[in-house]
């Protein structure tokens, strides 16, 4: 059970949400339908990431 609880402590952190933040950004390939909520999460982006990391 330690384990897992490490990984996830290890997952739960603002710097790989960051990272996921913009790989999802810079997909090249990617279908946007809501720009908008692109740019208005970004505007934000790190109280957002803390936000979504709390409730993770």
């Amino acid at each position: 059970m330690a384990s897992f609880e490490n990984m996830w402590d290890k997952f739960l952190t603002y710097d790989n949400f960051l990272l996921a933040w913009q790989r999802t950004v810079n997909v090249t390939s990617r279908m946007i339908i809501d720009e908008l909520g692109f740019q208005i999460f970004a505007f934000n982006l790190e109280a957002n990431l803390k936000d979504l990391i709390r409730q993770v």
